[in-house]
């Protein structure tokens, strides 16, 4: 009996262990981000419009914790790679949108890794 009993206990114990080990593989994180680094969730999300080969507007300005949304408009499929490393796009269709928040000021230079002459600039203050 007293076999059973530790054994239970291990397996218990095993199995609150690991619930707390994926508890916290399983929380959120920020890319860019550090402790410092708020992120506004309520503020309005900027638009990026990719359409006949150009972002518009090619100059975004906006402040941390905002999150852009590049709008696919194109009939050519467009894929959007941040110079710094920090974000990178699937290939988007006609339709397709990618979204990236950006949680430190800085500019963030991109481009369309299909089309290289396409470019962008993001300030964020």
């Amino acid at each position: 009996m007293d076999k059973k009993i530790i054994l239970l206990i291990t397996v218990i114990i095993v199995i609150i262990g690991g619930a707390i080990l994926m508890k916290n593989y399983l929380k959120p994180y920020s890319l860019t981000g550090g402790k410092n680094a708020p992120i506004n969730t309520s503020q309005i999300a900027n638009e990026i419009n990719i359409k006949n080969f150009t972002f518009s507007p090619a100059t975004l300005n906006a402040s941390i914790g905002t999150k852009v949304t590049w709008k696919q408009n194109d009939q050519a499929n467009h894929k959007i790679v941040s110079r710094e490393g920090i974000f990178s796009s699937n290939d988007l269709k006609t339709g397709d949108e990618f979204s990236f928040v950006f949680t430190k000021t800085g500019e963030y230079n991109y481009y369309c890794e299909i089309h290289p002459s396409m470019n962008g600039r993001i300030i964020i203050k």
